[in-house]
């Protein structure tokens, strides 16, 4: 009788350790795969402005035209007004490709109904990022208008994007 128990003991102890062994070899397997192929990640396109500095600030939001054609820009600097004379008001656009393909890009500036640029297309594989200066000049004098960035992707009717800049536009005085 006690050499079988010993006998169902030795038995149990194996059946125990084979679990324990394959349990192990699931877990180093599924890490493995897991390493191996890791899932992707969320598709998306990041889309920015930079001002005249480089960075989130110094936008164009002050224009002065004399009869139609813009004669300074004020660039707002943290808080602060700076005036420059030139004749259009210029920010960096910034487009992020991580859709984890290529896709065809292509950027729209407008002011009201009117689009005052485009730009593009430009294709961007996975992860590359493009950067180009651009430049608008309103035409017609008022308070709060809407300038803005639309971004289609690839050659989409309807914009994957948009950003905006809101400017006054005061006449010129004699």
């Amino acid at each position: 009788m006690i050499k079988l128990l010993l006998q169902c003991k030795f038995r149990l102890s194996r059946l125990f350790t084979v679990v324990i062994l394959l349990a192990i070899l699931a877990a180093v397997g599924l890490l493995a795969y897991t390493i191996a192929a890791p899932q992707q990640g969320e598709n998306f396109t990041a889309f920015y402005i930079l001002g005249i500095n480089g960075t989130a600030d110094c936008y164009p939001t002050q224009f002065t035209i004399d009869e139609v054609e813009v004669t300074a820009v004020g660039y707002t600097c943290a808080g602060e007004t700076q005036q420059v004379e030139e004749n259009s008001g210029r920010v960096t656009l910034g487009i992020v490709n991580r859709e984890h393909a290529d896709v065809d890009y292509e950027v729209e500036i407008k002011l009201g109904d009117v689009v005052l640029e485009e730009l593009g297309p430009v294709t961007l594989s996975h992860e590359e990022k493009w950067e180009q200066g651009a430049g608008f000049a309103p035409t017609s004098v008022g308070q709060d208008q809407k300038v803005e960035f639309l971004l289609y992707k690839d050659y989409m009717a309807e914009p994957y994007s948009s950003l905006h800049l809101w400017i006054d536009v005061s006449q010129a005085q004699p």
